[in-house]
Order: C-alpha cells, then sequence, then structure tokens
C-alpha cells in the first residue's frame, strides 16, 4: 500500500459547487489521463456520463514520483446529475469524506500533506 501526501488548489472549488453535486450527487469511475507539471501540478481526466465522455482537469501538488504512478489509474468521480461538468476526482481521504464516498480498498491513501 502506498501513502501519497498532496494539498489541493482550494481555489477550485466553492461551497456552491459542493452543494450543486451533492444535492445531485452521481458516483462514477473516472481515468487520470495525464500529470504535468509547471507552475503546479495538474491532472486530466475523464469520466463517461450516458454516451458522453467528460473531460476535465484539477491542480494537486503530490511527488512527482507519485503523480506519475496515478496517470492511467481509474478513481471516483462525483458529478451533479443535472449539470456533469461540475465534477470532482476524489483523490484524498478527505475528498471521499466530503463527498460523503466510501474510499474502495484498492487504491492508495492519499492524505493531505503538512503544507
Amino acid at each position: 500500500m502506498f501513502f501519497y501526501y498532496f494539498k489541493e488548489c482550494q481555489d477550485e472549488k466553492n461551497s456552491a459547487f459542493d452543494k450543486e453535486i451533492m444535492d445531485n450527487k452521481v458516483v462514477t469511475s473516472g481515468k487520470i489521463l495525464t500529470f504535468s507539471t509547471g507552475r503546479s501540478y495538474t491532472i486530466s481526466y475523464e469520466f463517461k456520463c450516458g454516451n458522453k465522455i467528460i473531460h476535465n482537469s484539477r491542480g494537486i501538488s503530490i511527488p512527482g514520483w507519485a503523480g506519475r504512478k496515478i496517470i492511467n489509474t481509474n478513481w471516483p468521480v462525483v458529478y451533479s446529475s443535472k449539470h456533469p461538468e461540475l465534477n470532482f476526482i476524489l483523490i484524498s481521504v478527505e475528498n471521499f469524506k466530503e463527498f460523503g464516498v466510501i474510499k474502495p480498498d484498492s487504491l492508495p491513501i492519499i492524505e493531505r500533506g503538512p503544507w
């Protein structure tokens, strides 16, 4: 089992975003496509909603070696059934708790680091 530490970019989410997803929550599986570095670390992901593939990205801060290990792996995504473009891939233990989703045992534990 791997333990990764990360720090989310908190400006990506807000209470209206969270409320919309929680009020109309659907949980599905998404695939992490890329992990890129630059001024910040970003992952891109996709998931299927009906017959449509939705793409999104979000900033995270994890060690580069950990980011490379999660490329092409599947993670739960929560999204609004009314507005699927409002979605969030669940990476950290805190994300799972925040959206009320049980973390599958098959996924590594990723917790926020001491930043």
